[in-house]
């Protein structure tokens, strides 16, 4: 069957399924097969789409490969007569994106059922990551990730002292003012992949002001891209699962932040780890700056860069301090 034909066979098949009235999946066979079985499609009870593809019996795996927008997953599943299969279940989690979906779903039944090419997850989550390559390489992502790899690093080395009181820390996954904070201490983390210089971007009139009777630190990574680089997503996000971090927790702030917990790409090297107490000599924007005590009138977001060479570095011991005594308070 072609492409094309793949995928009317799927959209069609989902137009014809109702949505169930428990929590449970309404599943209903296409004419489509793989290894001797039928390809499935689904709803849920709120009209998400879900592709079932027949898999060999196998442990349930909830974590094979999410983003935003879809989450592939193993699971053994019941069906009417009673009976139970092991199914590879991708989801999509976005309605709006249901037509492009069921054009990555005809590819991938296209794939894994004319050109197989090993185990069937591992197909299945290499040609997600090439319609995610395709879709979301901009450089804007890509600082994002280096972000998100900076807090990441931030949290591993706070887990490594205690990995809930760590966890509960990370208040900026959950739009928090600083990155990491606990009663009246926070550390903020700042990352580039420029070599030369030491200058960051700061968020907000407010980022830069240390929690009322506090202290506010700046923990500065310089990385480097390197093809084969230690540092990933996915590779901290598993440092960060032995430390003891719930990873199915994990995973859904790093999606809601915009990313995949398998990512593997890009790597990075770490170059460089500095800290930074924010005082009077820090370079920054905050309240105190104006007369009025506040930012300009009609002025409803700011941004600027603030060259951490005019600040205050504080050495690996008192920079150890101060991530123990965040973890105190």
């Amino acid at each position: 069957m072609t492409e094309q034909g793949t995928f009317e066979e799927l959209d069609g098949t989902w137009r014809l399924v109702e949505r169930p009235a428990s929590a449970s999946l309404r599943c209903s066979r296409t004419g489509l097969w793989l290894s001797g079985r039928q390809v499935q499609v689904a709803l849920d009870r709120n009209g998400a789409r879900h592709l079932l593809l027949p898999h060999a019996t196998g442990p349930d795996d909830g974590s094979l490969w999410r983003n935003r927008s879809m989450h592939l997953s193993r699971a053994t599943l019941r069906g009417e007569g009673g009976d139970t299969d092991t199914w590879l279940v991708l989801r999509c989690k976005r309605a709006e994106l249901e037509d492009a979906f069921a054009r990555l779903c005809a590819e991938i039944v296209r794939r894994v059922t004319d050109h197989p090419a090993g185990p069937l997850g591992e197909q299945c989550v290499d040609i997600l990551r090439e319609w995610q390559d395709l879709l979301g390489g901009s450089a804007a992502a890509e600082d994002s990730v280096t972000g998100l790899i900076g807090e990441l690093l931030l949290l591993r080395r706070l887990a490594t002292v205690d990995a809930r009181a760590a966890w509960e820390a990370w208040e900026g996954s959950r739009g928090g003012r600083h990155d990491f904070r606990r009663e009246r201490r926070a550390i903020e983390a700042k990352t580039t992949t420029r070599q030369v210089g030491r200058v960051v971007r700061v968020n907000g009139l407010m980022q830069m002001e240390p929690p009322t009777g506090g202290s506010l630190h700046v923990r500065f990574v310089r990385l480097e891209r390197v093809p084969s680089g230690a540092l990933s997503v996915r590779s901290l996000a598993d440092d960060l699962v032995s430390l003891g971090i719930p990873r199915g927790d994990l995973a859904d702030v790093i999606e809601d932040l915009g990313h995949d917990v398998t990512l593997a790409t890009p790597a990075f090297e770490l170059r460089e780890t500095r800290t930074f107490i924010v005082d009077d000599r820090f370079p920054r924007i905050v309240p105190s700056c104006f007369a009025t005590g506040a930012g300009p009138a009609g002025v409803t977001e700011l941004q600027y860069n603030a060259d951490l060479d005019l600040a205050t570095a504080i050495d690996d011991t008192a920079a150890e301090e101060a991530i123990a005594a965040l973890l105190r308070d």
